[in-house]
């Protein structure tokens, strides 16, 4: 994928870009959600269920705050190493708001990747720490999103 596929909605009208940015305030709630069934899964003994779903409350932890400072692509198509690479440039390496967070979608990916790909199953230890892991990203994403602190 080239870089010349995206842009940011700076480059978009005011009113499409604020009408874009709408259909995005949902992935708040997504994080929550995936959140809430992973530590269901957890609970229950479905660890690879546990580290699908911890992957995809913390991506969309990141779409939610990206989408906030208006770093969101131009296609409808979101994709995971776009939002990875965004999300760690802007926040972790150039304004080090999450600097610990660098490698926790990258190394989050890698385990649902083997949960969901893979044939043998994932056992209690990995799903704890992917849960453990999610609940820290997107409690602490989403609380700074909602203080309105610099992003």
């Amino acid at each position: 994928m080239q870089k010349a596929d995206f842009k940011d909605l700076e480059s978009k009208g005011k009113q499409e870009a604020k009408e874009h940015l709408v259909s995005f305030t949902d992935f708040k709630e997504k994080a929550r959600q995936n959140l809430t069934v992973a530590e269901w899964c957890q609970e229950n003994g479905h660890y690879d269920a546990c580290c699908n779903r911890a992957y995809y409350a913390m991506y969309h932890a990141a779409i939610a705050v990206l989408a906030d400072k208006n770093i969101i692509p131009s296609q409808s198509h979101i994709d995971h190493g776009w939002v990875q690479t965004r999300f760690v440039t802007h926040f972790c390496n150039r304004n080090k708001i999450f600097p610990k967070f660098r490698a926790y979608l990258q190394d989050a990916q890698r385990i649902r990747d083997m949960a969901d790909y893979r044939p043998e199953l994932l056992n209690r230890k990995k799903g704890r720490r992917q849960l453990d892991r999610a609940q820290e990203f997107v409690q602490v994403v989403l609380r700074r999103l909602q203080s309105h602190d610099e992003l």
